[in-house]
C-alpha cells in the first residue's frame, strides 16, 4: 500500500482548506506516511450544517448547507479503513473536540464503513494536550518545519 501519486500531493504549496502553516505541516505529515495509506482526501464534508431560512432560493439553500457543514482537514484511508486527521500549527485541547465531534459525524454519514481512528498533526504540542488526547484514543504526531 502507498500513495501513489505523493510526488503530485506534497508538490502543492497548499492544501484545499487550510493555511499555509497547516500545509506545511501536512506535507511533511504525507511524507512521513505515503506507504501506510493508498489514498487521502481534503477538507472532507461532514453533517448536515445549519438549518437555511426556507424562503431562500434552492441554490442559496443548498450553497449553505454545503458552506454550513464541518469539515475534517484530511481523510486518509488504509484500504477500507479511515483515519480523520486534525492539522494545526500547534495542537491545543479544541482539536481533541473536532476529532471526538468529526468522528461522530463521519460514522453518521457514513454507516456501512468502519469506525474511523484519528490523529492530531502538529508542529508543538503541551503534555496536557497529548495525554488528553491519547486519553480519547487520539494519536498525536509532531512534525516541526520551517517557515517559508
Amino acid at each position: 500500500m502507498s500513495l501513489t501519486n505523493i510526488d503530485a500531493l506534497v508538490s502543492q504549496a497548499q492544501y484545499r482548506g487550510m493555511a499555509s502553516t497547516q500545509s506545511r505541516v501536512t506535507r511533511a505529515w504525507l511524507l512521513q506516511n505515503a506507504t501506510r495509506f493508498d489514498r487521502v482526501e481534503f477538507e472532507v464534508h461532514v453533517g448536515k450544517g445549519a438549518t437555511p431560512k426556507a424562503e431562500w432560493p434552492e441554490s442559496t439553500r443548498t450553497q449553505f448547507l454545503h458552506q454550513t457543514q464541518k469539515r475534517i482537514d484530511v481523510v486518509a484511508w488504509a484500504g477500507d479503513f479511515p483515519v480523520i486527521v486534525e492539522v494545526k500549527k500547534q495542537l491545543n485541547v479544541a482539536a481533541i473536540g473536532q476529532c471526538l465531534a468529526y468522528r461522530v459525524l463521519w460514522m453518521a454519514d457514513n454507516p456501512g464503513h468502519p469506525e474511523p481512528s484519528m490523529v492530531m498533526v502538529g508542529e508543538t504540542a503541551d503534555q496536557d494536550v497529548i495525554t488528553a488526547a491519547h486519553l480519547h484514543a487520539i494519536d498525536v504526531e509532531l512534525y516541526p518545519v520551517e517557515s517559508a
